[in-house]
């Protein structure tokens, strides 16, 4: 388990116990320090039953798309009247992402799919658990045979 996750609910259930004595102490909910315990309280401990799902969220999702998100609702908070124009901004963005990884424009130097097929280092998501570390044989053009240097015994038919 994650000790940062238990840590979090931790610190909501204090500020919620703070803001439970406060309110019982004074009886007044619209005291400020019953009020800030109470409000962030919620918020931690709602964040902390969530974390696993938001951790998988942003693993799956792009930096690049978070960002762009970001920026748009932001816009949004200042100004309600700009949603048009940000959900405008946000689709021509993901418009031209699409755009330029489909023409091969956006794609970083070092990324696997413009490195040469012979040799392409298969990383973990790709192979087993069981699998070592090996390289993708090459193939023949057209005739799909192999051309050696793999891993893997050769049959005699």
């Amino acid at each position: 388990m994650d000790w940062r996750r238990h840590v979090l609910g931790g610190i909501g259930v204090l500020f919620l116990a703070v803001g439970v004595f406060r309110l019982v102490a004074t009886g007044d909910f619209g005291e400020t320090w019953t009020s800030l315990g109470m409000r962030v309280g919620i918020i931690l401990v709602a964040i902390w039953l969530a974390l696993p799902q938001i951790q998988q969220l942003l693993a799956r999702v792009p930096l690049w798309l978070l960002v762009t998100l970001a920026i748009a609702f932001f816009f949004v908070l200042r100004n309600a009247r700009l949603l048009p124009i940000a959900l405008l901004f946000v689709g021509v963005i993901v418009a031209l992402k699409v755009a330029g990884r489909m023409l091969g424009i956006f794609n970083s130097p070092g990324s696997p799919q413009n490195l040469p097929r012979r040799g392409r280092v298969i990383d973990a998501q790709q192979r087993g658990p069981h699998e070592a570390d090996r390289r993708i044989p090459a193939t023949n053009s057209g005739t799909g045979e192999s051309t050696g240097g793999g891993t893997g015994a050769r049959s005699s038919d």
